[in-house]
């Protein structure tokens, strides 16, 4: 837009209402099991639902057993999964390995104090947050998928007509995510 466009104050006034609103779809896994090894699968089959990848986010419930002497170690959640893959009609878009890792690398690099509670809703950790997990061990939290794969970091427009499938594996273990309370192992 050349800049005598913006003293043009005779042009008629237009609106952009293409737009209206945005819903959040809850979706669950096909399988009951999210034992350690185990792949979970969350598709979106709706042709009538515009996926808006920037978005996305997983939310996670949970209880540690034994709160009494372990509680969840920084991105936590992030280390309870060793790959995640993003499909969209059959074919791979985006996948992350080592999801702990990988993660904790970008979000030390990434983040900002502008978005130090989305952090801490996905499980971070900073110098006077307190730990994700309550008394009891219950815990929730609520991740963005921007922050695990980077298309949809990226990728600012909706899909149309597309299915989408989300395959998280379990890690084989859940050292990663635990820490002593003591601090010591």
């Amino acid at each position: 837009m050349p800049e005598s466009d913006i003293f043009d104050i005779s042009s008629p006034f237009e609106t952009d209402s293409k737009i209206t609103k945005i819903e959040y779809h809850s979706y669950t896994p096909y399988t009951t099991s999210f034992n350690n090894n185990d792949e979970i699968r969350i598709s979106i089959q709706q042709t009538d639902v515009y996926p808006y990848l920037n978005e996305s986010f997983i939310y996670l419930e949970g209880q540690v057993s034994d709160a009494g002497k372990v509680k969840l170690t920084n991105n936590g959640f992030s280390y309870l999964f060793e790959q995640i893959r993003l499909e969209i009609n059959g074919i791979e878009v985006d996948s992350t390995r080592v999801l702990g890792i990988t993660s904790s690398l970008k979000g030390y690099l990434s983040s900002t104090p502008d978005n130090y509670n989305c952090y801490e809703n996905a499980g971070w950790i900073f110098k006077n947050s307190s730990n994700p997990a309550n008394s009891n061990g219950e815990f929730s939290a609520c991740i963005p998928l921007k922050y695990w794969l980077g298309l949809n970091e990226d990728f600012k427009k909706i899909l149309v007509n597309s299915r989408l499938e989300l395959i998280l594996t379990r890690s084989h273990s859940d050292l990663n995510a635990l820490k002593n309370k003591n601090n010591t192992f």
